[in-house]
């Protein structure tokens, strides 16, 4: 066997293991009462009303996690310099004690990270810096060079503290009734900003934010909730991950906003060539109660030829728009604007499922734009231009 393959193979082995933490749903998370809440109010009459429910939904109570989106790539950063510190101690130090330790947490802390949970990441990390603070300790007035780094660990507390004051403002921790609630919460909130997987109840109910990962957690849940037979699909990117349902052999993608994408149309968004697929399903007992959820590699989806561009049936989308909107369109009154819908076109699909989707969003944008001006609207047309679509409204 060629070494590229082992590469692949061992490479797609840790890809799946990191997933499989980080969006698998677990039986308590679609069970939870928050999720089942959830799944009664977006329940549809249909199926594209039930998907495009659930995006809607996202779209409008679940923020974007900035600070838990940097702060997982920070760590891996810190978790790399931690061992180059430690192989530098080893390359220093004349004790055959610190030598052999430093290589066993170098070792054992690079298995553990990449293939359990962060929790045990979390204890090991101080153990890594033990040896370096030893050396510090004893050389620190004497090596130029330990000097320097001292300052730079120094810089990078002072960027940790700026980090704690500002996580402090942003969850409003100092509101706590007492400082024992303060600390508990000030603590809860740093580690679940530096958690590889949140339960759904924390991700719905606690801070209604969410990166990629969370979000595909939570849809996975949803999804299994309102179709406990089906199976959830997980497509995945470098540093993107979205979950998908399959409705007569056609994938549907729900990545966190409307529309609802198919496979095409999702690989158009984010450019990619080739996206790799997971399957979960629920795993139930002799009693047929679920016990676990299954997450099994696929298959890889690869993309021939360049991103083409659909051509959008501009007429129909008007109509339909106008006809939700109940705008009459009689002959404009005034002088037009324009709202812009970025890359809009490559999501569209001549299908009935995503098509109401794009409706959808499309009809959200503009009641953005609108707010209560809506009984002014005399005419509106929908154009494309290349890859985008341009709403143009007569008042």
């Amino acid at each position: 066997m060629k070494i590229t393959s082992i590469f692949s193979r061992f490479k797609l082995w840790c890809l799946k293991r990191h997933l499989k933490r980080q969006c698998r749903p677990n039986p308590g998370d679609i069970k939870n009462e928050e999720v089942e809440n959830c799944q009664k109010r977006l329940e549809g009459d249909s199926e594209k009303e039930t998907l495009t429910n659930i995006l809607e939904w996202q779209d409008r109570n679940i923020q974007f996690w900035w600070e838990r989106w940097p702060i997982g790539y920070l760590l891996k950063i810190s978790v790399r310099i931690s061992f180059l510190l430690a192989l530098i101690i080893v390359l220093l130090c004349d004790s055959n004690f610190l030598n052999i330790f430093a290589l066993l947490v170098v070792f054992v802390a690079l298995f553990f990270v990449s293939v359990f949970s962060n929790i045990v990441f979390q204890i090991l990390y101080p153990f890594l810096l033990l040896p370096f603070v030893y050396r510090i300790t004893n050389l620190a007035s004497h090596n130029p060079i330990l000097t320097q780094i001292i300052l730079f660990i120094y810089v990078g507390c002072l960027g940790a503290i700026v980090l704690m004051v500002y996580l402090i403002i942003r969850h409003n921790i100092l509101s706590e009734k007492s400082k024992k609630q303060t600390i508990s919460k000030f603590i809860e909130v740093v580690n679940d900003t530096t958690r590889l997987s949140l339960p759904v109840e924390k991700i719905v109910k606690n801070y209604r934010r969410a990166v990629c990962r969370d979000y595909a957690k939570l849809t996975a849940a949803l999804l299994f909730s309102l179709y406990p037979n089906s199976k959830v699909y997980f497509f995945a990117i470098p540093r993107h991950v979205a979950a998908a349902v399959k409705i007569n052999d056609k994938y549907y993608v729900l990545d966190q906003k409307l529309p609802l994408l198919t496979k095409n149309g999702w690989r158009n968004k984010w450019n990619r060539k080739d996206t790799k697929v997971y399957v979960s399903a629920l795993k139930r007992n002799s009693e047929g109660i679920p016990i676990d959820v299954t997450f099994d590699y696929q298959e890889q989806i690869n993309r021939k030829s360049k991103i083409e561009i659909p051509k959008v049936c501009t007429e129909e989308l008007t109509e339909r728009i106008a006809n939700i909107l109940g705008i009459e369109q009689s002959p404009p009154r005034n002088e037009p604007f324009e709202i812009p819908l970025d890359d809009y076109a490559i999501y569209y699909d001549d299908d009935e499922i995503t098509k109401y989707s794009l409706i959808r969003a499309i009809k959200n944008r503009f009641e953005g734009e609108l707010c209560g001006n809506m009984d002014n609207v005399s005419k509106i047309e929908i154009s494309q231009n290349e890859s985008d679509l341009i709403v143009t409204v007569y008042l």
